[in-house]
């Protein structure tokens, strides 16, 4: 980074000024370093790759997603349910239903292979 007149930015006066914004915008405080981060929660919040690519300035999306998204195993968890939803409609929905009444009451069920086959 550089000023305005193009010479080297000192980094106690960046973070002054970005204490100094924080406080007069009423936000929570953060360390300067947790920007860095901020691409990568907005990914994770679902929001529009396309726009988080302008944040970090980035040319291209392949960088932004090859940077900042970060699997996690909630998202395969996830996206295992949608992709069940989008095949098996409502029927998946009241099986796992099914299934976790059972584990929390400790009931058994019998489900034939074909419906276990279909919950797994």
């Amino acid at each position: 980074m550089c000023t305005k007149l193009g010479t080297p930015v000192n980094p106690r006066n960046l973070l002054r000024t970005f204490y100094d914004l924080m406080k007069k915008a009423k936000v929570p405080k953060i360390w300067f370093h947790d920007l860095r981060h901020t691409a990568t929660l907005m990914l994770s919040s679902n929001i529009n790759p396309k726009i988080v690519k302008e944040i970090p300035g980035h040319s291209d999306i392949r960088v932004t997603l090859d940077t900042h998204f970060h699997i996690s195993p909630s998202v395969h968890k996830e996206t295992a349910h949608q992709y069940g939803n989008m095949i098996f409609g409502s029927q998946l929905e009241s099986k796992e239903k099914e299934v976790l009444i059972a584990a929390d009451t400790g009931s058994s069920l019998e489900f034939d292979s074909e419906s276990l086959n279909t919950i797994q």
